[in-house]
């Protein structure tokens, strides 16, 4: 079994190009878990994806060390796709929180976040510049 990187390991991994190739494996190493999206998406969703968690690693609920990240793309009920980051704690593999980077509601950006504490799902949702600060 690969040991899986944790959120500064991968994000240093990103930065130094190792999943710049849109190989579906060096895609599911860079984090994909789960897709619905066509696999030449992959690349581009990684860099975006990735460009997002850099801006936000000092939020306090993410811990560099201790957690590690997997991206998930999946159908929405209209037909779009909806990419999300889940961050799971490294050693229990337990999802700790899901983070949807960008929902247009309402005609502006927004991150919504669901975090999980003692099974007890809490969600908030705020504007995209405020969570990113």
């Amino acid at each position: 079994m690969i040991k899986k990187r944790n959120i500064e390991e991968s994000i240093k991994a990103f930065d130094n190009g190792h999943y710049a190739d849109p190989d579906v494996n060096v895609q599911k190493a860079a984090g994909w878990d789960v897709w619905s999206c066509k696999d030449e998406t992959l690349l581009e969703r990684t860099n975006e994806l990735y460009d997002f968690l850099k801006r936000v690693v000092k939020q306090p609920f993410i811990d560099v060390k201790n957690q590690c990240v997997r991206f998930v793309n999946q159908n929405t009920l209209n037909g779009d796709n909806l990419d999300a980051i889940w961050i799971l704690d490294r050693k229990t593999k337990k999802v700790l929180h899901v983070i949807f980077p960008s929902i247009k509601r309402l005609g502006f950006d927004t991150v919504e976040v669901w975090s999980y504490t003692e099974d007890t799902p809490l969600f908030f949702s705020c504007d995209l510049k405020d969570f990113v600060k």
